[in-house]
């Protein structure tokens, strides 16, 4: 629907020096088009408020001004009255998207939309704030209905080059969730793009951006996609421009501040600024200890609980990535059991999937897998509770069940390949291809780094070549155990050629010991 509704859009454009030329015929037809969608609106919106409602009148109303007046005098009326009618789709779907019907809202919105398809051009105000409503109903649902959203959006955003007289400011909204979109999918090319835009259209409507907490977060979120394209200069420019909006905004001691200081801290790390780094961790636990302290004297009702816990599992996050997992897991434990504290679902979800993920690389992977069912527990995201799932899986194969991993890969794999989220399925299916690999069921083995491959290409860009190499190793490893070591010394120089000289170097070697094994053993299988 909404695929087609684009290329209606694109289609309508060209025709505007057609719609500007009307004869009395096209006026007619236009007529009998608006009678058949005010009949069939009449219909919907009535059955839903009754036909007393206020609203339905005024469809009523209408439908008897087209019927009665000559044609000429007709499409002044129909004219204003459109918009009316868009209104009243408008606040229906509203009304029933309050009362959690989404499925509903977007029914009636479809609905509104197709009258004013019509005339795209008179109508094109109303199309784009209901391509935008579309489009956000779509984004709030989460993962599974981002194509949908997407869709939406850029209808909303090909009817915003038409507004000539009024440059609308709901544009660096829908760009900003299309780049939440896109960063959430793995799409990070697309996801910088539009952030990019959506700063553009920002700066363009906004003279004064320090304390504006909207672009801050605009410029945050384009850091995190630079840091997964690993262009880590530029992350770092824009952490520092998220924390000189933030500190304007509250003062550099907020609690406020503390996401996009440790942001920075681990793109430091990434450069290998390492006193830059911990002089930011250092910041960021000087803060959160200056929060914790304020606890006793704080009226609970002003207490900004969320946001504490939110700073404990940033600061977590950091400790764990430099190595200092004593200093993360107190963070993480404050977040699941300080009586003090009320930690929100989200937060406690991700304290104990990061602490699932040290026990586990502690060897105690029953304390582990508590950990992850806690995490299950605190969550209704599909999206989240596949990230579990595959969590729960990676146990289960260091404690050598594979059978059990092999279903709960597949489990995660049917929901993340059917929201095209193609970083994710390439390595669930790379896992699975080594448990395959394990139980030595090769043919399946090497089906899985295929289809794992393959997902990498959709990634274009975006993939990772350490990842693709040691993807290739793995395929390898499966030539040498079938005894074909041609090709897995084919595969081996594959992997070499993906790989930094420097950076990976330690996976560069292992490669090499391998390619000198798999020399060894050819000569002596001739």
């Amino acid at each position: 629907m909404i695929k087609m509704l684009i290329l209606l859009l694109l289609s309508r454009a060209l025709q505007e020096l057609v719609t500007k030329l009307e004869s009395k015929m096209v006026r007619k037809r236009m007529l009998n088009w608006q009678k058949k969608y005010y009949e069939e609106s009449y219909s919907i919106v009535s059955e839903h408020l009754g036909p007393s409602h206020p609203e339905v009148v005024l469809i009523r109303d209408e439908m008897k001004r087209i019927n009665s007046p000559p044609v000429e005098d007709e499409t002044e009326d129909i004219a204003v009255a459109v918009p009316k009618i868009s209104v009243t789709f408008f606040k229906r779907a509203s009304k029933v998207r309050s009362e959690g019907d989404n499925s509903e809202a977007i029914l009636i919105l479809e609905q509104g939309l197709s009258i004013l398809m019509e005339d795209v051009f008179k109508n094109k105000h109303q199309i784009y704030n209901i391509l935008k409503f579309l489009g956000d109903i779509h984004f709030e649902q989460g993962l599974e209905s981002y194509s949908k959203s997407v869709g939406s959006y850029k209808g909303a955003l090909v009817v915003s080059k038409l507004l000539d007289e009024y440059k609308t400011e709901n544009d660096y909204f829908i760009l900003g969730n299309m780049g939440q979109i896109f960063l959430s999918t793995g799409n990070y090319e697309s996801a910088k793009q539009a952030y990019q835009d959506a700063i553009v259209v920002y700066k363009n409507m906004n003279d004064e951006l320090d304390g504006d907490l909207y672009y801050g977060s605009l410029v945050n979120n384009l850091g995190n996609v630079h840091c997964k394209l690993c262009e880590f200069d530029s992350a770092k420019v824009q952490y520092t421009e998220s924390i000189k909006v933030k500190k304007a905004a509250y003062g550099g001691s907020s609690i406020q501040v503390i996401g996009a200081v440790t942001n920075l801290g681990m793109v430091c790390l990434e450069n290998e600024e390492t006193k830059e780094a911990m002089h930011c961790f250092e910041e960021a636990r000087t803060i959160l200890s200056d929060a914790l302290a304020s606890l006793a004297t704080t009226v609970p009702v002003n207490r900004n609980d969320e946001m504490i816990t939110a700073s404990c599992n940033n600061l977590g996050k950091a400790y764990q990535k430099i190595g200092m997992t004593d200093a993360a897991v107190k963070c993480f434990e404050f977040v699941l059991t300080n009586p003090m504290i009320m930690s929100g679902p989200e937060d406690v979800y991700s304290a104990a999937l990061m602490m699932g993920y040290i026990r586990s690389s502690e060897g105690k992977y029953d304390t582990a897998m508590d950990l992850y069912n806690k995490a299950m527990e605190n969550t209704s995201s599909n999206s989240e509770r596949a990230t579990v799932w595959l969590s729960m899986a990676n146990v289960l194969v260091k404690q050598g069940d594979f059978l059990e991993a092999k279903a709960i890969y597949d489990q995660a794999l049917t929901y993340f390949s059917g929201v095209n989220a193609y970083k994710s399925m390439a390595n669930i299916l790379q896992n699975k291809g080594n448990v395959c690999r394990k139980t030595k069921d090769y043919e399946n083995a090497l089906a899985c780094f295929e289809e794992a491959m393959k997902a990498r290409e959709k990634l274009g860009d975006s993939a990772i070549p350490l990842l693709n190499g040691m993807l290739l190793t793995d395929m390898g490893k499966v030539y040498m155990a079938k005894g074909d070591y041609d090709e897995a010394r084919a595969k081996f120089f594959k992997a070499e050629n993906c790989l930094d000289p420097v950076e990976d170097s330690k996976l560069l070697k292992s490669i090499k010991k391998l390619d000198a094994k798999a020399t060894s053993m050819a000569a002596t299988s001739y």
